[in-house]
């Protein structure tokens, strides 16, 4: 009865993605033998209930990989430890692949790190450039203060592709500079 709760309990961690590379190896061990290892058989059948289709090919390569650097002597049996090396390398190959199927590999990525780094620290500098150039008098505070208008002037005065000669006609300027002109010079301001 107590194996039977700890197994719903460890399969609703599994289920809600919370389970860790412990959790999992002792799930399966349960499920399998339970001598403590977790065979190549039962290692397929936990990646398969994970959604990880895994050839035998696949599974050889994964465990030839973790028993590289392992001090376990059994070839085919995966001991706690080289089951966390094997989930964390299913886990490895399994981005890799999908940012490869994305046409994303790993220069591409850190390109573009380094560019939106660079970007984001050119933008910090006119930030503090700014503070520094109102907060401070002088020729620099006055170039600034100038060209930071001007710049935004610019960028908002860029066309859309709209003639603004075919927007504004000249009865509609002098409307408006005449009624501004009224505003301005009234003596209830």
């Amino acid at each position: 009865r107590q194996m039977c709760i700890r197994d719903r309990y460890m399969g609703t961690k599994v289920k809600e993605g919370k389970a860790s590379s412990r959790d999992l190896f002792r799930l399966v061990d349960m499920s399998g033998d339970g001598n403590g290892t977790v065979s190549k058989e039962e290692f397929a059948i936990l990646a398969r209930r994970l959604g990880n289709e895994l050839s035998d090919h696949r599974i050889k390569e994964i465990i030839t990989e973790v028993k590289k650097s392992s001090q376990s002597k059994e070839i085919n049996e995966l001991d706690m430890n080289d089951f966390e090396k094997a989930i964390g390398y299913l886990a490895k190959k399994n981005a890799s692949m999908s940012l490869e199927a994305l046409g994303i590999n790993l220069s591409t990525l850190i390109a573009t790190l380094l560019l939106l780094l660079i970007l984001l620290l050119i933008l910090f500098i006119f930030i503090f450039v700014g503070i520094s150039a109102y907060a401070v008098g002088g020729s620099f505070g006055a170039v600034i203060n100038s060209v930071i208008p001007a710049a935004a002037g610019v960028g908002l005065g860029k066309s859309d592709g709209v003639d603004a000669e075919e927007t504004l006609d000249s009865d509609t300027v002098k409307d408006t500079v005449e009624q501004t002109n009224r505003v301005i010079t009234s003596k209830h301001i």
